[in-house]
């Protein structure tokens, strides 16, 4: 499925392969860049001309205040304490952090309370029940996002 969405962007017959770290990457084409995720029924891809992180979430009611002090910098614990739509911006934040570990190729080993989000070129998603975030170190990246089912309708909510 992966190369059959990648022939949108590229003629090369392409070949995956895995990094040291398990992160799947083009071998043979050094300027086209993806990354994976899925959830409960959906899932979708990213595309990118450099390194990129994709994390989707199907949202659940529940406390996340420990999760959040634990993953957080003091700035984000803060934000969420004040928030008022806790499970929304909860996992606004798991999943921007969740998919800057992914870009940079350490997934859950790199410790998401060093992640500073406002130091990466992240966007996110919302439908009415998923949470999406996509993220690239490059400010000025643009992304393709593909998901599916084609019917879950996202819209950019930062």
């Amino acid at each position: 499925m992966i190369l059959k969405l990648a022939r949108r962007y590229t003629d090369k017959d392409l070949i995956i392969g895995r990094d040291s770290c398990n992160k799947p990457y083009f071998k043979n084409h050094k300027a086209l860049h993806f990354n994976i995720s899925h959830t409960s029924t959906v899932w979708t891809i990213a595309f990118s001309k450099s390194q990129v992180g994709i994390d989707i979430e199907k949202m659940k009611i529940r406390n996340f205040q420990k999760i959040t002090e634990r993953i957080g910098t003091d700035v984000e614990i803060s934000n969420y304490l004040k928030c008022k739509d806790k499970t929304k911006d909860f996992y606004i934040l798991w999943t921007l952090k969740e998919a800057i570990s992914k870009c940079i190729g350490q997934g859950f080993k790199y410790g998401f309370n060093k992640i500073h989000t406002e130091k990466w070129n992240g966007k996110t998603y919302s439908s009415k029940k998923f949470i999406l975030s996509v993220a690239s170190k490059n400010k000025n990246e643009t992304f393709r996002i593909l998901a599916s089912p084609t019917s879950s309708v996202f819209r950019r909510i930062s």
